[in-house]
């Protein structure tokens, strides 16, 4: 299984007028962490090298194990690379039958494959293995965060992609909500896929990835092991360990009271009761997805509730 899916060696990359050098490698089963310095732009970057934004000008291309020019890996990635990341599609009309099928491959050999895998005992079973449980009609805006994004990784197994991207789950999902769709990826990488992660959650990363490429001042400047996890990275990009920054910043409070609500509820939501004064910060813990979305159509989309006060 470990076959080497893609490798640049000493890779430059433009991107905006900027260079940037990648080494970049990557096996079937593997997943690999990618974590990005406070140049948040060489992320960004990176991720364009899949997604067509970062051209090669210069170094060493492979794609399983063969010599590639800067073309052909670019055609290799449009070929076998699926990126996952905060952008959802929002479309009221959108099935999750017209999700798997219609907006990946466009030929109608490819169409009627499709559609008998679709029907297939295969599908059937990787379907309740990820436990998504859903009419093929449903509408894609009534599912939920975690079936949504269950659902982007089964069309990578669905598709045969070799190569998933996960950009920045961690800041989309709840903890649990992640755990169970790294569940999914993990079926993914069992059947010979292989996984990047991006993110800035290092516990997340060092829980699922088998090694962290470090991109430190627009280039890969470290590769980090299992053995190396904990400070190991802190010392690389010259920070402090995340320990030593936990404490909660002094700030003036004021006794004006902003904002409070009693029993404030919504339709498919338990009543709402907070407090804010002047000069605080709240956070609002939203179990459900649909509590911010609420808020929002009441405050700034003249919206009502069913009950409570405010």
């Amino acid at each position: 299984m470990k076959g080497e899916l893609i490798r640049v060696e000493d890779g430059r990359f433009r991107r905006d007028e900027g260079e940037y050098r990648f080494e970049i490698s990557i096996s079937r089963g593997e997943c690999i962490g990618i974590y990005v310095d406070d140049h948040f732009t060489s992320g960004t970057a990176y991720l364009d090298v899949f997604k067509g934004g970062s051209r090669m000008e210069g170094g060493r291309a492979f794609a399983r194990g063969r010599r590639v020019g800067a073309l052909e890996l670019e055609r290799w990635i449009e070929r076998s690379v699926r990126i996952v990341d905060r952008h959802r599609f929002n479309s009221r009309e959108l099935t999750v039958r017209d999700f798997i099928l219609a907006l990946d491959r466009s030929v109608d050999r490819q169409r009627r494959w499709a559609a008998e895998r679709l029907r297939s005992p295969e599908t059937e079973e990787m379907l309740e293995r990820m436990e998504l449980r859903l009419r093929p009609e449903r509408r894609l805006t009534e599912l939920s965060m975690l079936d949504y994004y269950r659902l982007c990784v089964f069309r990578v197994w669905f598709w045969q992609g070799e190569l998933l991207i996960l950009d920045r789950i961690t800041e989309i999902l709840r903890r649990r909500d992640v755990d169970k769709l790294m569940e999914c990826v993990q079926l993914l990488l069992r059947q010979g896929a292989a996984v990047f992660l991006f993110d800035l959650d290092e516990a997340f990363m060092y829980r699922y990835c088998d090694r962290i490429d470090v991109i430190r001042d627009r280039k890969t400047c470290y590769r980090l092991y299992p053995e190396e996890y904990g400070e190991r990275l802190f010392q690389i990009l010259g920070w402090n360990p995340r320990s030593a920054g936990t404490e909660r910043a002094g700030r003036p409070s004021g006794d004006r009271e902003v904002l409070r609500t009693e029993g404030l509820t919504f339709s498919g939501m338990a009543p709402l009761d907070l407090r804010i004064h002047s000069g605080e910060i709240a956070l609002l813990r939203d179990e459900s997805y649909t509590a911010a979305l609420r808020l929002r159509e009441c405050f700034l989309g003249g919206q009502g509730w069913l009950d409570g006060t405010l």
